[in-house]
C-alpha cells in the first residue's frame, strides 16, 4: 500500500559535521528517496511532526537531540516504530552508540566511510517497514470503524425493534381482559409468549451493542 502524505514518506537528515548532510542528501534524491536536511535539533523536530519515514543521523549528532528523541519516541502510537539510521565513526563503540541500541530500539548502524549502495539498502529497508506501519495503523482505524459502525446499527436496530413491543403487549393484554370467546385466551397466550421471547432477543441484543 503507497504512503499517502509525502512528508510520511521522506528521511529527516541531522549531519552537522562536514558535508555528510549535503552528499548523503545527494546520493538518496539520485535514488528517488525524498530527503530533508536538517541544520538544528529544533528543525528536526519541527520538521518531524509534519511526517518522516526515517531519521538519519550523525553520531556527534545525536547526544543534543539524545533527550527529546527518546521521549518523542516513547510518545509514539501503538505499532509506530520510527526507523533511526546512526552514521557512527569508524570502529566506534562509544556509549553513545551503546545508549543509542538499548534506549532508541529500531537503530540501524551505518559506519563511515560508508559505501553507497549500503547506504541505499538500509535507507530503502528502514522506509519500507515503515509504509507497513503506516499500512497496518491505515487497517486498524478502518477495522476500528467498521466496528464503530456495526455497534450504531445493533444500537439503532435494537431501539427500532423494541418501540413496537409495547403497544403489541398492551393490546394482548386488553384483548385478553374485554374477550369472553374461549378461543381467544390460549391465542392470547401464544401471542404473549412469542412477544416476551421477542422482547428477551431485543435485550440481548441491546447487550451485546453496549459490550
Amino acid at each position: 500500500m503507497p504512503v499517502s502524505i509525502p512528508e510520511e514518506g521522506r528521511v529527516l537528515i541531522l549531519a552537522p559535521m562536514g558535508k555528510d548532510a549535503a552528499l548523503i542528501c545527494r546520493e538518496l534524491e539520485s535514488a528517488g528517496i525524498v530527503c530533508h536536511v536538517c541544520l538544528d535539533p529544533d528543525e528536526l523536530a519541527a520538521e518531524a511532526t509534519r511526517g518522516v519515514g526515517a531519521l538519519l543521523l550523525s553520531e556527534e549528532a545525536l547526544l543534543p537531540v539524545w533527550n527529546d528523541l527518546a521521549a518523542s519516541l516513547d510518545r509514539q502510537e501503538a505499532g509506530s516504530d520510527l526507523p533511526i539510521l546512526l552514521l557512527t565513526r569508524t570502529g566506534s563503540s562509544s556509549i553513545v552508540v551503546s545508549d543509542a541500541l538499548a534506549r532508541l530500539g529500531n537503530v540501524s548502524l551505518l559506519e563511515r566511510p560508508v559505501r553507497v549502495a549500503a547506504l541505499l539498502s538500509t535507507v530503502r529497508s528502514a522506509l519500507r517497514a515503515r509504509e507497513r506501519q503506516y499500512a497496518i495503523r491505515q487497517h486498524l482505524q478502518e477495522r476500528e470503524e467498521v466496528n464503530r459502525r456495526k455497534d450504531q446499527f445493533l444500537a439503532t436496530l435494537a431501539h427500532e425493534l423494541r418501540n413496537p413491543l409495547a403497544p403489541i403487549s398492551s393490546c394482548i393484554s386488553l384483548l385478553r381482559a374485554r374477550s369472553t370467546d374461549p378461543l381467544i385466551a390460549p391465542v392470547c397466550e401464544m401471542l404473549e409468549r412469542q412477544s416476551q421471547q421477542m422482547i428477551r432477543l431485543v435485550d440481548d441484543l441491546m447487550d451485546v451493542s453496549r459490550i
